[in-house]
């Protein structure tokens, strides 16, 4: 048995030294191209860990159009640049992004529960260039973006041309806070 033991334990720290020596000697970190492999193992482990770490829960602002309304003005704010919309073209700087952001109108996306789409806005994804929006986002917010994520595959062309507009519109029926005037230089100048 102690041979067994000692032999069981050898292998174990062999393959433990082999992971380490492929790790620093040959994983190409580049976000020029991905490395599907590599991409594949982070996406399951992403996956159920998100899966273990989610709430059981559902949207409670799932049907209100004013949620969804709100979450589509957050989306083109926070999200779009990133992750696209149907009809909406992603950020250029999106392109170099490694793992791609998902299409979040996609089938793959839209079969996440409530609860993981949640946990992944708030939560954001490690080396994946997803944010934790949980920080400086309420709750709610949080919620109105994942009713705007479940109303992606069937967007009105309103609102497709909503999230395509560059800022969002004034719909509080206040005026904008004007800019501070430029500070009148110096009568002598920098010195």
């Amino acid at each position: 048995m102690g041979r067994f033991l000692a032999g069981f334990v050898t292998g174990i720290v062999v393959l433990v030294l082999a992971g380490l020596v492929y790790a620093f000697t040959a994983v190409d970190v580049s976000a020029r191209r991905g490395n599907d492999r590599l991409d594949l193992l982070l996406g399951a482990v992403s996956e159920r860990a998100v899966k273990r770490a989610a709430p059981d829960s559902t949207n409670p602002l799932a049907k209100d159009p004013e949620a969804i309304s709100e979450g589509l003005g957050e989306f083109r704010e926070d999200c779009v640049a990133c992750h696209a919309a149907p009809g909406v073209e992603a950020a250029d700087f999106a392109e170099g992004l490694q793992p791609p952001p998902p299409r979040l109108w996609s089938k793959g996306a839209q079969t996440l529960s409530d609860g993981e789409l949640y946990w992944i806005v708030a939560n954001g994804v490690r080396m994946t260039g997803m944010p934790a929006f949980g920080k400086d986002h309420p709750d709610r917010e949080i919620w109105e973006l994942v009713s705007a994520i479940r109303a992606l595959p069937g967007l009105t062309d309103a609102q497709k041309a909503m999230l395509s507009a560059p800022e969002r519109e004034n719909t509080s029926g206040q005026e904008p806070p004007a800019s501070a005037p430029a500070p009148a230089p110096s009568p002598g100048g920098d010195r």
